[in-house]
């Protein structure tokens, strides 16, 4: 199989997938009727199939069990209009940090001077009494560990509001404000942060509306963001939008809002759940270690994605285009048309990935699932008679799907679905499909049909210039850019320029990871399957362990480590608190040792 040379193994808004649906349901209304028979389904909206899927992220556990002091001050429970509400929130820290693996006891300001040797969780608490204030301001002093969160300390025993004082000591910020009841409330995690360790990169952790609090920091390990990812600070304030944040001094960590305010589903569930393992983990002073986002240390990736469709024979300008930059391509064939055009079908295999859009372009979602299962493995049956092997990726028309698609196509054989999800984060996901793993790959960018309708379509500049804001972006959240383009639109004679200076752009940056999708998809169900530990193995050193339980290999990698009480790595790359350690390719079954010196 040809393939171009590759470095591996081998802010534009998101657009609600209303619009594309309908660009591309307009532009192919007479290529589906003419290839298929049988009514489709009716359009259905994304976000509910999407909620219901179950999540697949990396264990939520502390390697092992620690001792937390939960504190309750009754100054607190007289800011609530519902006397209740205060130890509501109690309760639910206490039922999240004892699910991560922590011991929790709870106990009121005059006990805490008796057990110094805990980390502190001081959450929902505005009104401090002197005893709970002294004994924070002395944990920080100490290296003890403690955790705040929201408005707490903004306002003294008896409830009188004091500033912010407090809250910038503790986090070391230059400003806080609170949010306004009307603004958007997301909290958007890039990779590479300690309090956002194992959560996809640019996950987004959707909240009530509220008045949570958002810091200015020179770092911050979250911002509060639109629903598109960009950062979103409280009436407009430049760098006011940090939302977490690790303390002004080793083992302290800041939240600005309550877990209360997290929204009812499941994604936000296990998102918040890493959020508190990872906090207690730093507070506490124990260390751990996940795979970075991407391997050879590439900082984020993309992909250039064609919907291979109506006007079929354009995808030999977009393959010419790409061999000539040489770079990567991924090519969803509608399989029907393929056999059409069988010898175009081939190069494309030869040069790139092949996967399945389908064997019609009939919708699927919505649909029957004995259907589906019929038709998703006709397209994977025409595919294999035509490029010689199954194909694991699937996109599906007008990114339509539900559960059903999801098992019909993992019962084809596949491993993957690109399509919509909903913009939950910037990067893949694994979810679980009847027990079993299947990476989900959306977008968070804009496709050509919207991208070149808006830049006017023979402005090939401006096309390019849309597309590499986006990139910007995603890659500053060490996520995945994905460009889905379409054969009947960018792929055309007066557009395809655009494509070739797009695929040079992202070549030069050696940085990012130019790959196929599903190059991605293996890569991210190896890195899900990847066991770590880091334990401490002596003064001043930890002893890290990787093990891949899984058949295929993995690339070689770094494993972001987060280290105790704020210490550097020795001869690592890494700011204070924080190493890379680098992991070399790993067989099926093969483990990896080493012990990282600390300082």
């Amino acid at each position: 199989m040809e393939r171009p040379p590759s470095r591996l193994w081998g802010v534009v808004p998101w657009v609600a997938i209303g619009a594309v649906v309908l660009g591309v349901s307009l532009a192919l209304t007479h290529s589906s009727r003419s290839i298929g028979d049988g009514a489709e389904p009716p359009s259905m909206p994304a976000e509910p199939v999407i909620a219901q899927l179950t999540p697949m992220l990396r264990p939520a556990r502390l390697p092992y069990a620690v001792r937390v002091t939960l504190v309750r001050d009754q100054a607190s429970v007289r800011f609530f209009d519902d006397t209740a509400a205060y130890d509501r929130e109690l309760a639910r820290w206490r039922d999240e940090m004892t699910a991560v693996g922590a011991t929790v006891t709870m106990r009121a300001p005059d006990e805490l001077a008796a057990h110094r040797d805990e980390p502190l969780v001081v959450p929902a608490a505005p009104c401090l009494s002197p005893a709970t204030r002294a004994a924070l301001q002395t944990a920080q002093a100490r290296g003890q560990g403690a955790l705040v969160t929201w408005l707490t300390g903004k306002r003294d025993g008896g409830c009188r509001d004091v500033g912010w004082g407090f809250i910038a000591q503790f986090t070391g910020a230059g400003r806080a404000d609170t949010l306004s009841i009307s603004d958007l409330s997301y909290v958007v995690f890039p990779a590479g942060t300690t309090l956002g360790l194992d959560m996809p990169p640019g996950a987004r952790l959707e909240l009530q509306r509220g008045n949570h609090v958002a810091l200015r920091l020179p770092g911050r390990d979250a911002h509060y963001a639109d629903a598109a990812l960009n950062p979103a600070p409280p009436r407009g304030m430049p760098l006011v939008d940090a939302a977490v944040a690790v303390g002004a001094t080793p083992r302290t960590a800041y939240l600005g809002f309550e877990l209360g305010s997290v929204m009812d589903e499941r994604w936000e569930h296990a998102l918040a759940r890493l959020l508190v393992r990872n906090a207690i983990a730093h507070i506490a002073g124990v260390p751990l270690a996940a795979p970075a986002a991407w391997p050879e240390g590439h900082v984020a990736a993309a992909v250039l994605a064609q919907d291979v469709e109506d006007q079929f024979a354009n995808a030999r300008r977009a393959l010419d285009t790409l061999r000539a930059a040489r770079v990567p391509a991924t090519f969803f064939l509608v399989s029907e048309l393929a056999q059409r055009n069988e010898a175009l079908a081939r190069d494309l295999a030869r040069y790139g990935e092949v996967g399945s859009h389908s064997e019609d372009h009939r919708r699927l979602g919505g649909a029957p699932a004995d259907l589906q299962t019929r038709r998703l493995a006709q397209s994977q049956s025409e595919l294999l008679s035509l490029v010689g092997h199954r194909v694991a990726g699937f996109r599906p028309p007008e990114e339509q799907f539900d559960a059903a698609t999801l098992a019909a196509w993992q019962r084809a054989g596949g491993a993957y679905v690109f399509a919509t999800n909903a913009g939950r984060c910037a990067a893949p996901e694994v979810v679980d499909v009847d027990g079993r793993p299947l990476v989900l790959i959306g977008r968070v960018v804009d496709d050509d049909f919207i991208a070149v309708r808006r830049a006017r379509i023979d402005d090939h500049a401006a096309v390019v210039r849309d597309q590499l804001s986006g990139f910007a972006k995603v890659r500053a959240l060490g996520g995945l850019y994905v460009f889905s383009y379409h054969s009947n639109m960018l792929a055309r004679e007066r557009s395809i320029a655009a494509l070739g200076m797009l695929a040079r752009a992202l070549e030069a940056d050696s940085a990012t990871w130019l790959t196929t999708t599903g190059e991605v998809a293996r890569w991210w169900i190896g890195r899900h399957g990847l066991r770590t530990s880091v334990r401490r193995s002596g003064a001043g050193s930890l002893a890290v362990s990787v093990e891949n339980p899984g058949a295929e290999s993995v690339p070689a990698f770094l494993l972001d480590v987060n280290l105790p009480n704020g210490r550097a790595g020795m001869n690592t790359d890494g700011p204070p608190g924080r190493a890379h350690v680098a992991v070399p390719a790993l067989a099926g079954g093969a483990r990896y040792e080493t012990v990282l010196a600390t300082r």
